[in-house]
């Protein structure tokens, strides 16, 4: 499946393909021991972030994504999201990804948000 690969390493953005519904997949291409998802802001269709669990810990390599709440830190990953909940191919392009995200930003902890959830 096609997933769009966020490096703010090399402050690159790319097209990768991939089975990433393997979570072993996910921990090599984020390159992370742990990850989480979180849903990617103002998309016609829904699609995730995978995201470097502990990035703000780990990496001073920070990004912010255009509506999204908070700055982020590490190597992140857009895939979409089918019926189901299952992982499929994004139907974002390279281009509007690019025109979301900025890197090289400045981390500001105040900005940082914890939320906590009850199933």
């Amino acid at each position: 499946m096609k997933a769009i690969l966020i490096d703010p390493k090399e402050n690159k953005i790319s097209e990768i393909e991939g089975d990433f519904s393997d979570i072993k997949i996910i921990h090599g291409v984020l390159q992370c021991e742990t990850f989480c998802g979180a849903g990617v802001p103002n998309t016609s269709r829904p699609e995730i972030f995978y995201l470097d669990d502990e990035g703000m810990f780990n990496s001073k390599d920070y990004w912010n994504y255009a509506g999204y709440h908070q700055t982020l830190a590490g190597r992140g990953l857009i895939v979409g999201v089918g019926s189901g909940g299952y992982e499929q191919s994004t139907s974002l392009t390279v281009d509007e990804v690019k025109s979301k995200v900025t890197f090289d930003v400045e981390f500001d902890p105040s900005k940082l948000e914890f939320r906590i959830y009850a199933l």
